[in-house]
């Protein structure tokens, strides 16, 4: 097909202006949209306050406490997500921050909620080059947090509920400050697999807390934002891309390392402590109908807790040769009846470790003769002289006969 040579050319003279044009009437047509959206516009979103939110928090770990008030055992509560101890602003590193803006948000203290600059430039981007991209602010992306059904979370969201966003992005800037956004913000976020919040992911990638990170860890948490499960490489990437526009010396290949070494754990968070699982069990499940509790005081003296920890493991290390491979102690003061120790199992030696060998139901088998004879001596049933059969026995029962034995 032949084009003249004067309309080509006028086409790529006047390029910069059509696209200027046509970025201010689509600012013209938001503009209209927006006031008339703004009349009737998330009226039904009640914005909670900062103190709320962060008092709403849940972790999803529960904490058993001695009667000191020493943590003795976490256990795992929900399973909706990993969430561990909500972190101030002023204990997250500067580096992972200023990352974190920059990747997200760079205009963050200079906006009210919505970026119009971003947008502009998101929308001549996307003009030119036919890729689109997102201009959501740090308060926008808040917002798919605090009314996940008002205004969901996916990547192509409808225009209304884009207008609500931002409506309601402008209000919480008002109610909120500049810090407050940002804090629930990091701390609601997801980052990988099942990690949410910043706490959750520097313990579970990097197995350390949020004040501590590295330059090269805080552009890979800021990489995985936007694509929380992509492979090492395109967050390495990504990542790279951001700490060349912060001039951090870091190389593609180091990042991509970095990644594929923290990728490739289970995300597991690390137990602050574990010497009463089987009570942890029993407390927290008899007040699994309480909600909000994640931590749960108990008689038990975790100094003796461990000490008989440590001797019941002896104990049975010594007997293993016997073919003992469990047991259970459970140390009551007999003045007050308060449980002082609980261990339900010898731990790693045990083969069934997360049984509970002080609830579990056994046969008393020879346990009970001393009372039993003591009982009959004292209702003169029998004397010390009195000579008893202990031959094998049948007893009918209902099922069939029931013939007691010794344990071999």
């Amino acid at each position: 097909m032949f084009i003249p040579a004067g309309i080509k050319i006028f086409t790529l003279k006047h390029r910069k202006k059509i696209i200027l044009v046509s970025l201010l009437l689509m600012c013209a047509l938001g503009a209209c949209l927006l006031a008339v959206w703004h009349q009737y516009s998330g009226r039904d979103l009640e914005i909670p306050s900062a103190a709320k939110v962060r008092a709403e928090y849940r972790l999803s770990e529960g904490f058993l406490l001695d009667r000191h008030g020493t943590v003795l055992q976490q256990i795992r509560l929900s399973f909706q997500g990993r969430r561990a101890e909500w972190a101030p602003l002023e204990q997250i590193s500067p580096v992972l921050i200023t990352a974190v803006m920059q990747a997200e948000d760079q205009r963050f203290y200079e906006h009210h909620g919505v970026d119009w600059q971003g947008m502009l430039s998101a929308a001549g981007h996307g003009l030119s080059s036919g890729n689109w991209r997102g201009a959501s602010t740090i308060t926008m992306q808040l917002l798919s947090f605090l009314f996940p059904e008002s205004i969901p979370r996916q990547a192509h969201r409808s225009i209304s509920q884009k207008l609500t966003q931002m409506i309601v992005a402008g209000k919480l800037e008002k109610r909120w400050e500049k810090k407050e956004i940002l804090e629930a913000y990091l701390n609601l976020i997801s980052f990988r697999g099942e990690l949410e919040g910043i706490t959750a992911a520097t313990l579970g990638l990097f197995g350390k807390n949020p004040h501590g990170i590295s330059t090269a860890e805080a552009v890979i948490l800021a990489a995985l934002i936007r694509s929380p499960n992509a492979s090492s490489q395109k967050v390495a990437s990504r990542a790279a891309e951001l700490a060349a526009k912060l001039n951090w010396n870091l190389t593609v290949g180091e990042l991509e390392k970095k990644c594929r070494d923290s990728f490739k754990t289970s995300y597991r968070l690390p137990k602050e402590s574990n010497w009463a699982p089987h009570v942890a069990r029993l407390l927290f499940g008899r007040n699994s109908n309480q909600k909000g509790i994640v931590k749960i005081r108990s008689s038990l003296d975790a100094s003796l807790q461990r000490l008989i920890a440590e001797l019941l493991r002896q104990h049975l290390t010594e007997l293993r040769p016997k073919n003992v491979k469990d047991g259970a102690v459970v140390v009551v003061d007999n003045a007050s009846g308060e449980v002082l120790a609980y261990i339900g199992s010898g731990g790693d030696l045990s083969s069934a470790a997360h049984v509970d060998g002080v609830q579990a139901l056994r046969q008393a088998g020879s346990t009970l003769k001393p009372f039993l004879y003591g009982l009959a001596i004292d209702r003169h049933l029998l004397t010390a002289a009195s000579l008893l059969d202990d031959t094998p026995l049948e007893i009918p029962q209902v099922g069939g006969i029931y013939r007691p034995d010794n344990y071999d």
